[in-house]
C-alpha cells in the first residue's frame, strides 16, 4: 500500500508539474502576445508620431502620416496631417507675403530714387537737396556746429535740357 501511495503521490506530483510548466508556457505566450499587440497598436504608432513631430520641427512641413484605422492612433494621425495642411497653407501664403513686401520696398526705393533725381543727370533734385539741406541744419543743430551752404547757377542751363533732356 506504501508503494501505491507513493506511486500516486508520484503522479500527482508529476500532474502538477506539467500543469506548471503549461501554466508558465501559457503566461510567457500571452505576454509576448500582449507585448506584439502593445508594439503594433501603441508603441509604433506613438514612434511615427513623435518622429513625425521632430521632423516638423527642423521645418518639414510637406511629410504626412496616412495612417488608416478608427482607433486613437488614428485620429490623432489625421488631426496631425490636417495640422500640417494649414501649417504648409500659412507658410505658402507668408513666403507669397514676403516676396509681396520685398518687392514693393524694392519699388518704393526706384520710386524715391526716381523722385530725388534727375533723369537726365542723375544729380540730385531740388526735393533731394531741400531734404539734405534740413538733414544738415538739424546735424549742425545738434552738434551746435556752424553750417556753410554754396550754390551754383548755371546760366541757360535750359538749353542744355532742351537739347539733352526732352523727349523729341
Amino acid at each position: 500500500q506504501h508503494q501505491a501511495s507513493s506511486s500516486k503521490l508520484q503522479r500527482a506530483t508529476l500532474r502538477e508539474s506539467w500543469t506548471i510548466w503549461t501554466l508558465v508556457v501559457g503566461l510567457a505566450l500571452l505576454s509576448t502576445a500582449l507585448f506584439s499587440l502593445l508594439s503594433r497598436r501603441i508603441l509604433l504608432p506613438l514612434k511615427q508620431l513623435h518622429e513625425a513631430a521632430l521632423r516638423v520641427a527642423r521645418g518639414e512641413v510637406d511629410l504626412r502620416l496616412h495612417v488608416a484605422g478608427t482607433d486613437e492612433f488614428a485620429e490623432l494621425s489625421r488631426a496631425f496631417d490636417q495640422m500640417l495642411d494649414r501649417l504648409q497653407e500659412t507658410t505658402v501664403s507668408r513666403d507669397k507675403l514676403e516676396a509681396e513686401v520685398l518687392e514693393r520696398k524694392r519699388l518704393e526705393a526706384e520710386l524715391r530714387r526716381l523722385a530725388m533725381s534727375d533723369p537726365l543727370t542723375g544729380a540730385a533734385n531740388r526735393r533731394a537737396m531741400l531734404e539734405a539741406i534740413e538733414l544738415e541744419v538739424q546735424r549742425a543743430d545738434r552738434y551746435r556746429r556752424p553750417l556753410s551752404l554754396i550754390m551754383f547757377d548755371i546760366d541757360h542751363f535750359e538749353r542744355v535740357n532742351d537739347t539733352f533732356g526732352h523727349d523729341r
